[in-house]
């Protein structure tokens, strides 16, 4: 079948499969020459380039059909949607995730809705939930606000509410979707250069000297880098410094690598990013102390800092897409490092003595080897469908709450172990190996209580009567 003038644009600009899935689903609009790629580029932006890679990653073509569908039968004033329309299931949030809900509002004179979800590990974008539709929640939710808005004097803005949801796109107040790399304290970065913030798009001033990779703006002209909002913590652009050269090297796929000459060191930082300027690699040989909140929400995939030492809190706090770490003479991390690491699966820090609180909480790690960590803070590994061995040799005390949820964990060394908390014992109903000499200690411990102390001293029972066996 050859392509009509309408797919050819369509192709142009949202890509060639992109096409062929609206000659497919669109036949009918597509009688009307030019109907379809009016719709289309009215609701979405020139960034959505991997339009086409993203709807069917989520297998959301039916929801995506059912969208232009509904937005041509109102264009054609049609009064029976029933003839052309199809089934459609609507997006559900947990139950959990529903229950820890809020509607915030900015303090504008026109308001704009946010529905926040704290539960923000499992729910695609925390800051939009229900695509921030107020009648998603209940029928007629809308108008209650709009009217409780009306009688203060103030409008309801709805330029932000999303009617169709997919992973990384973001509504904005004229109307269109956007792509987005990252989102930040309810901010969108994207791809082309472009954030959203309180729903109106901004481009960076000068495109052909400046990039946006992920919250960071690089100006390659006066060779800086900055927060893209100075809203946000992050000391990313603190520890770069002063910047005497950055030079662009291009790789296959629409990668790129920033080669930064700091003025302190001989050594280039090394940060690669991908088509959509996504930071997926990030070298660093140079520093061994980082401050407090060093990348603290990141796309990174690979992670190599072979120097460094010590980190503060929040060092690559929320990093999904993290899959390679290169930490050999780190020593201590502060609180909440390294939490929700989707991917990563295997850790060995070779040298790490001492960690904060929340240390990979809520990880899909298999296995993790720490031979001279002394001491854990409260909350750490805890929660993970995945974590079956552990290493810690040199372990004396760990908080409250250390490996709670763990069902899958099958071999424990802990043999210095000397104290421990509640909800170490709720993860060991898998457990095969438990290398430990803590039974003498359970008595001692007067933060569990009779229940736990029972727990613990069948499992470790059970466990010593296995290795008699072996």
């Amino acid at each position: 079948m050859a392509e009509s003038k309408e797919l050819k644009k369509i192709k142009k600009k949202y890509g060639e499969e992109f096409m062929h899935l609206c000659r497919e689903i669109f036949p009918t609009i597509l009688e009307n020459e030019g109907e379809l790629f009016e719709i289309l580029t009215g609701v979405f932006s020139d960034n959505c380039k991997t339009l086409y890679e993203d709807i069917t990653s989520e297998e959301a073509e039916q929801e995506f059909e059912q969208f232009i569908m509904d937005i041509y039968i109102q264009k054609s004033e049609l009064t029976t949607k029933e003839e052309i329309t199809t089934d459609k299931n609507p997006y559900e949030l947990d139950e959990y995730g529903t229950s820890v809900m809020s509607i915030q509002f900015e303090k504008n004179r026109i308001c704009t809705c946010s529905i926040k979800n704290r539960y923000n590990h499992t729910v695609n974008n925390p800051d939009a939930t229900y695509g921030n539709d107020l009648d998603r929640i209940i029928p007629g939710l809308s108008y209650s606000f709009k009217k409780l808005l009306k009688e203060r004097g103030l409008e309801f803005e709805k330029g932000n509410i999303q009617l169709f949801d997919l992973n990384n796109y973001q509504g904005a107040n004229n109307g269109k979707y956007y792509k987005y790399n990252l989102e930040k304290e309810g901010i969108y970065f994207c791809p082309g250069n472009i954030i959203i913030k309180n729903s109106n798009v901004k481009k960076l001033e000068h495109p052909e000297s400046q990039l946006l990779i992920n919250y960071y703006i690089v100006d390659l002209k006066n060779k800086t880098i900055s927060l893209a909002d100075q809203s946000l913590k992050d000391s990313f652009p603190e520890v770069i410094g002063e910047i005497e050269d950055i030079k662009v090297a291009k790789k296959e796929n629409g990668r790129k690598t920033l080669i930064i000459k700091q003025k302190l060191y001989d050594n280039p930082i090394e940060i690669t990013i991908d088509k959509n300027n996504r930071i997926i690699k990030y070298k660093d040989n140079n520093t061994k102390t980082l401050p407090d909140d060093f990348m603290n929400k990141n796309t990174v995939e690979t992670l190599e800092m072979n120097s460094l030492e010590e980190a503060g809190d929040n060092f690559f706090k929320i990093s999904p897409e993290l899959k390679n770490v290169s930490l050999p003479n780190l020593k201590k991390i502060g609180n909440q490092g390294f939490m929700g690491t989707k991917i990563l699966e295997y850790v060995e820090f070779p040298n790490l003595e001492e960690v904060g609180d929340s240390f990979l909480f809520l990880s899909n790690l298999k296995e993790a080897k720490f031979p001279k960590l002394k001491r854990l803070g409260k909350d750490c590994l805890e929660i993970s469908e995945s974590l079956e061995l552990l290493y810690l040799p040199k372990i004396k005390q760990v908080g409250n709450e250390f490996l709670e949820l763990n069902q899958f964990l099958k071999r424990l060394k802990l043999p210095q172990l000397e104290m421990f908390n509640d909800g170490l014992f709720m993860s060991t109903k898998r457990l095969e190996k438990l290398d430990s000499q803590m039974i003498a200690s359970i008595d001692k411990d007067s933060n569990l209580c009779e229940g736990e102390i029972a727990e613990a001293k069948s499992t470790l029972k059970i466990l010593n009567q296995q290795e008699k066996v072996k």
